[in-house]
C-alpha cells in the first residue's frame, strides 16, 4: 500500500486512503460501463432489433435504455475526470 501517495498542500506523502480511493474509482468506472452496455441492449430490445425476450417491442425499454446508457456514460466521465 505504500506506493500510493497523496499531494496535500504541495507536499507529497504516503496515503493509505488513496489505495481505497483508487479501488473505488475502478469499481465505479466498471459500474458505469455495465450501465452503458445494459442501456444499449435495453434500447435495442425495446426497439425490436433484438428478439427473444419480454422486453422486445416495448416502449418502456426503448425509453429507459437511453436514460440508463446516458447515466452510465456520465458516471464514467465524472469518474475519469476526477475532482476539480
Amino acid at each position: 500500500m505504500s506506493r500510493y501517495i497523496a499531494i496535500v498542500r504541495g507536499r507529497v506523502r504516503r496515503d493509505k486512503s488513496a489505495w481505497l480511493t483508487a479501488r473505488v474509482r475502478y469499481l465505479v468506472m466498471a459500474l458505469g460501463g455495465v450501465m452503458t452496455v445494459a442501456g444499449a441492449l435495453f434500447t435495442l430490445q425495446g426497439l425490436g432489433y433484438v428478439d427473444g425476450g419480454a422486453m422486445s417491442d416495448e416502449q418502456f425499454w426503448a425509453t429507459a435504455g437511453p436514460v440508463l446508457a446516458g447515466l452510465g456514460v456520465a458516471l464514467v466521465y465524472v469518474t475519469v475526470r476526477g475532482p476539480r
